[in-house]
């Protein structure tokens, strides 16, 4: 924090050591950067970053899925800053919601956040953007889940947020997001009633 404030180039020379492959995002990397947002200018800052991820991703680099939630964790933030990452976030969504590549990155990158803060982003998503076409692309899960015991709960905690989306989706202008909220719970249930099934067979 305190190099970016003296030397405000600092991200432009990591992202090229990235580009150039030079070094890569370690998780000491992701804390520094985490930190931006006790400075006053972090919306700024981090509209720059995601910027960067995008070019990036654009130039079929590393996507920054994994990179994203810790980069947007309160968690390391003292009480001052620890609702700037919230801040950001709703804020990128008013200002980007029609732009495709942001809005799939972000989404993708905000996936394995909590249930209740996935819709609070979501509903702001379809508050500023109405088109079912960029919405049925947003991730709504992280690509990769892990759990030890039973699967089926993980596939429940899908399917009961699912179901928690389907009143954001009310009126005529989301009838095809709710119709393609809908299926993805049957398809869901289908795939738990599997699961269970199979672990029964297999002694789970």
């Amino acid at each position: 924090k305190k190099i970016y404030e003296k030397y405000p180039l600092i991200l432009d020379l990591i992202f090229q050591q990235y580009y150039m492959r030079l070094s890569s995002f370690s998780c000491e990397d992701i804390i520094r950067l985490n930190r931006l947002f006790e400075l006053d200018n972090y919306f700024d800052i981090f509209d720059f970053i995601m910027n960067k991820f995008l070019e990036l991703q654009n130039e079929n680099y590393y996507p920054f899925y994994d990179v994203i939630p810790s980069l947007l964790s309160n968690g390391r933030l003292d009480e001052k800053h620890k609702n700037r990452p919230d801040e950001w976030i709703k804020r990128y969504i008013f200002k980007y919601a029609k732009d495709r590549g942001r809005m799939v990155l972000l989404f993708n990158g905000i996936s394995s956040f909590h249930n209740e803060k996935k819709k609070e982003y979501l509903q702001l998503f379809v508050l500023n953007n109405k088109k079912f076409e960029l919405f049925k692309e947003l991730q709504l899960f992280p690509w990769i889940t892990s759990y030890s015991g039973s699967e089926v709960p993980i596939i429940q905690n899908k399917i009961d947020f699912l179901s928690s989306l389907l009143p954001v989706l009310r009126g005529i202008d989301f009838l095809e997001h709710a119709s393609y909220i809908g299926k993805e719970i049957l398809k869901y249930k289908k795939f738990m009633e599997e699961t269970e099934i199979n672990e029964i067979i297999n002694g789970l």
